[in-house]
C-alpha cells in the first residue's frame, strides 16, 4: 500500500485517512481533501499498489497501512470503501463512506465489463476509451489510474456474479455513515442498503431528489459533486 501525508494547518480537528479506490488517481479526491484540509482536519491517503495481488493481499496491506496511523476517521468510496470495511482497522474510529460498493446490483453494462478481457497490466487511464459501459455504470469517470490485474480479476467476479462477500459487515463495531444515490448504477441503493443493514452502528444517507437536492448524483459524482463533498465534510466534521 502506498501511503502519503497531505498535512494542513496548524489547529488541525481530527486525522482523517482517506482511502483511494483501486484504478482511480488520487486526483479524482482533491474535492474531498480540500473540503477536509478546509475544516481543520489533517488529511492522510492511502491506495493500492499497480502490482500486489487480489483482494485479500490488497486488504490485508490496506489494515497494515492503516494500523501505521494513529486513530482516524476513514473516509472512502466506492471499491476502496468496501475495502476498508474489510481492513477494519482498530485504528479507525468512525467511517464516512461514499457510494460504498457493499454489494452490486447485477444490470447489463456491469456483466459486459465482467466479461472484457483484462490486459497484462490494468491501466484504466489508458483504456478507458475502449470500456464504453463504465461511463453507464459510474457517469462521467474521474482521473483514473492504474490497478493490480489479479484485484481487477476479482473485482470482474463481483460483477460477473452480482455477489461482493458481506460477512466481515457484522464484525464492523464503529459507527458507519453512508451515504447512497438513486442516480448511482455500480453502487446501487437497492444493492447497499440491504447490505449495510448487516452493520451494527450505522446511519445511511439517501442523496439526491429525495432529500431536496437538485439531482441524482451518478457514482462518480458521489465523490466529486459539491453537494456530496459538502455532505461528507459534515459527516466527519464532530
Amino acid at each position: 500500500v502506498i501511503v502519503s501525508s497531505l498535512v494542513f494547518g496548524a489547529a488541525l480537528a481530527a486525522d482523517v485517512v482517506v482511502v483511494v479506490s483501486p484504478g482511480v488517481a488520487i486526483e479524482a479526491y482533491a474535492p474531498v481533501i480540500t473540503g477536509l484540509r478546509t475544516a481543520g482536519h489533517t488529511v492522510h491517503a492511502v491506495s493500492t499498489p499497480c502490482m500486489g495481488g487480489g483482494v485479500d493481499k490488497q486488504v490485508a496491506r490496506m489494515r497494515s497501512a492503516l494500523d501505521r496511523h494513529p486513530e482516524h476517521v476513514l473516509v472512502a468510496h466506492g471499491v476502496g470503501a468496501a475495502l476498508a470495511l474489510m481492513a477494519n482497522s482498530a485504528r479507525t474510529t468512525r467511517y464516512a463512506l461514499l457510494a460504498p460498493t457493499l454489494d452490486v446490483w447485477p444490470v447489463a453494462a456491469s456483466k459486459n465489463i465482467a466479461d472484457l478481457p483484462l490486459p497484462a497490466a490494468v491501466d484504466l487511464a489508458e483504456t478507458e476509451g475502449t470500456f464504453p459501459s463504465v461511463r453507464l455504470l459510474v457517469g462521467e469517470a474521474p482521473p483514473l489510474s492504474c490497478m493490480a490485474r489479479q484485484l481487477a480479476v476479482d473485482l470482474q467476479g463481483w460483477l460477473r456474479t452480482g455477489d461482493v462477500p458481506t460477512e466481515h459487515l457484522a464484525s464492523v463495531h464503529k459507527p458507519v455513515w453512508l451515504a447512497v444515490s438513486a442516480g448511482d448504477n455500480l453502487s446501487a441503493v437497492e444493492a447497499v442498503i440491504p447490505a449495510a443493514r448487516l452493520i451494527t452502528d450505522r446511519r445511511v444517507v439517501r442523496m439526491g431528489l429525495k432529500r431536496l437536492d437538485p439531482m441524482d448524483f451518478t457514482h462518480a459524482q458521489m465523490l466529486t459533486h459539491p453537494i456530496v463533498v459538502r455532505t461528507v465534510v459534515g459527516a466527519v466534521t464532530p
